[in-house]
């Protein structure tokens, strides 16, 4: 598990790297721009891993 709590320029990156490292996310960021989060949102599904944090689960 991850904890991302940094600038929002910065914690999409962030996150994609502990992806990568096969771990699940709690994305705690703001700015993140909305389409990142779900790019990440969707890549972890693939992964089987989770990206928790914000209220994006609706648009997905």
């Amino acid at each position: 598990m991850a904890v991302i709590s940094i600038a929002g320029e910065y914690a999409g990156l962030e996150t994609q790297k502990a992806l990568d490292l096969g771990l699940n996310v709690m994305l705690f960021s703001d700015n993140v721009p909305i389409e990142t989060e779900i790019e990440l949102k969707k890549y972890a599904l693939e992964k089987g891993l989770l990206v928790m944090g914000q209220i994006v689960e609706l648009l997905l």
